[in-house]
């Protein structure tokens, strides 16, 4: 049995059933890069396997720790277009 965030004993919160967990189902999504079938969620941006695409993902988001790198510049965390 699983527990919501920041329960620090079985009785703060109730239960989480698995019936009230979120699936996405990829099948409703199309690449943002290429329109081909979504079958990932990379960089917080639905994409295919194709690498070109993965990496177009990981250029927008900023790369890893791109959020932090533009929260230290004083820019918005999120990039422009996304809010």
């Amino acid at each position: 049995m699983r527990f919501g965030i920041g329960a620090k004993q079985k009785n703060d919160i109730p239960p989480i059933n698995d019936s009230q967990i979120m699936a996405i189902n990829f099948d409703d999504y199309d690449c943002e890069y290429c329109g081909k079938k979504c079958t990932n969620i990379v960089f917080a941006a639905f994409v295919c396997d194709d690498p070109e695409c993965i990496e177009k993902a990981r250029i927008d988001r900023g790369g890893p720790g791109g959020h932090m790198k533009r929260k230290a510049e004083g820019k918005p965390i999120i990039p422009e277009g996304l809010e």
